[in-house]
C-alpha cells in the first residue's frame, strides 16, 4: 500500500495492489498511483523518446524476390486491404497499421519443446512457466480450482441432454 500527499490537489492519493511477491506488488502499486496521477491531471503523457531494446533495430538489406512471388505478395496484399505506404528514402517507415499498434508483448514462452513438469503451486502457469499476477486464478489455491472444476462437471453431466446420452 502507498499513500503519497499531491500539493496541486491539495489531497492525499494511495494505491493497494497485490502480486505474487514483494517486488510485483511494489511495481503494481507504482504504476496505479502513476496512472491516478496522470488522470488527475498532475502528470503530462510521455512524449519523449523510448529507449529501443537492442533487437528492435534492424539494417535494412536488399532482397531479390521473383516476379511470380511479387504477383502472389501484391495480391494478398490487395485481398487484405493493407496499404502500404511508398519507400521514404530519409529513413524508416512503419508497416503496422491501427489497432496492430497497440498489442501489449506476450508472456515469455519457454524455448524448449516440452512443457517441464513442476508440481501445482500457487499463482503459476506451467504451460508459460509464467507466475498468474492477474485475473480470477491468481489467488486460489490448486484445491480451489480443482473443486470448482469439479462442480463444473458435475453440474454439467446433470444439466447436459448431450452429456447425459454418452454416459
Amino acid at each position: 500500500m502507498a499513500l503519497i500527499f499531491v500539493r496541486q490537489l491539495g489531497r492525499k492519493i494511495f494505491a493497494r495492489e497485490h502480486g505474487s511477491n514483494k517486488k510485483l506488488a511494489a511495481q503494481s502499486c507504482a504504476l496505479s498511483m502513476v496512472r491516478q496521477l496522470y488522470h488527475l491531471g498532475v502528470i503530462e503523457a510521455f512524449t519523449g523518446q523510448t529507449k529501443k531494446k537492442e533487437g528492435e533495430t534492424v539494417e535494412a538489406y536488399d532482397v531479390n524476390v521473383s516476379e511470380d512471388l511479387k504477383q502472389q505478395l501484391q495480391s494478398i496484399i490487395h485481398e487484405l486491404g493493407v496499404h502500404i505506404p511508398p519507400p521514404d528514402p530519409s529513413g524508416p517507415v512503419s508497416l503496422v497499421q491501427g489497432k496492430m499498434a497497440h498489442f501489449e508483448p506476450s508472456q515469455r514462452q519457454s524455448l524448449a519443446g516440452v512443457v517441464p513438469w513442476p508440481p501445482p503451486q500457487v499463482n503459476w502457469n506451467p504451460w508459460t512457466s509464467s507466475n498468474i499476477d492477474e485475473g480470477p486464478l491468481a489467488f486460489c489455491t490448486p484445491e480451489q480450482i480443482s473443486s470448482d472444476l469439479q462442480q463444473e462437471l458435475n453440474y454439467q453431466l446433470e444439466h447436459d441432454k448431450d452429456l447425459q446420452t454418452v454416459r
